[in-house]
């Protein structure tokens, strides 16, 4: 059971149901069961084709909302359902059989039938909806994980959140999947609690020292970066009291340079003083 992406306040409930959750996704992928559920093997299996029936189910009557605009009520979804069922169970359905059912119906509901163009439309956004990468797929299988980790925690489902989802529809496939569920997770969970606690300590320990071995990180790097500002602060003030020290003489150089009459006045009166001087010691 991963801490990863869980808050540091989740309960050790919550992690556990959410690490179940990411199993039956997973599995599918790596084929990898832990041990402690290696008997479970063949339900975890039945979980997953489950969930990925309800997820396909949910997308399809998505699709059919659209399709109908505004005039779809939910007697009209529960129709719909039904048959979407019957297709989805038959070994010899293809999607063009679930785009002709949808668009078929929908055409009834909005009395006027689909156009070629408007079929091909609704096929293309059927199979691109169906996808396991999708995004929209994506969020419908995480809505319905949110439903089932909610009724491990309460035995119910949170209707008014699946009513916000459209999802009302499809309450009586996840209620019992989810029943199906606790009853495997429950069992799981008072035959290996002390384990699984075990290591959720362990993995929470790690998070807390990899916290504080972030924030040490952070701080070292701060105390270097003032550092060595106030080293190149101090470099920046030595460096402008010799560039002005040098501008002194430049200027001097400067006016040396442009006014040689200076110079020269100077030398004559150097050469005077020198000569006052002469004649002071002789007379002495």
């Amino acid at each position: 059971m991963s801490l990863q992406n869980q808050p540091s306040n989740s309960s050790f409930n919550d992690i556990y149901y959410a690490g179940f959750l990411k199993l039956l996704l997973t599995y599918n992928q790596n084929r990898i069961i832990p041990e402690t559920f290696r008997l479970d093997k063949s339900r975890i299996v039945t979980f997953y084709n489950e969930w990925q029936d309800i997820t396909i189910l949910s997308c399809l009557l998505l699709i059919f909302r659209q399709a109908c605009s505004s005039k779809c009520s939910s007697e009209n979804v529960l129709n719909i359902k039904q048959r979407l069922y019957v297709l989805l169970t038959s070994q010899s359905t293809s999607l063009k059989h679930i785009n002709l059912e949808i668009t078929n119906m929908a055409g009834q509901i909005r009395k006027k039938e689909y156009s070629t163009k408007e079929i091909d439309l609704i096929s293309g956004l059927i199979e691109k909806t169906l996808s396991p990468d999708n995004k929209l797929y994506i969020m419908i299988q995480t809505r319905i994980s949110t439903y089932i980790v909610h009724y491990l925690n309460n035995e119910i489902l949170p209707k008014e959140l699946m009513y916000r989802h459209n999802m009302t529809e499809m309450e009586p496939e996840i209620l019992t999947l989810s029943k199906k569920m606790k009853s495997v997770v429950e069992l799981n969970l008072q035959t290996y609690s002390e384990y699984y606690k075990a290591i959720f300590l362990e993995l929470k320990q790690q998070k807390t020292n990899s916290l504080i071995k972030t924030l040490n990180n952070v701080k070292n790097e701060n105390t270097t970066l003032t550092k060595n500002q106030n080293q190149s602060s101090n470099e920046n003030k030595t460096s402008i009291n010799l560039s002005s020290s040098l501008t002194d003489e430049s200027k001097m150089k400067m006016q040396i340079s442009n006014n040689p009459n200076i110079v020269e006045q100077n030398i004559s009166n150097n050469n005077q003083n020198n000569s006052h001087d002469s004649k002071s010691n002789s007379q002495i």
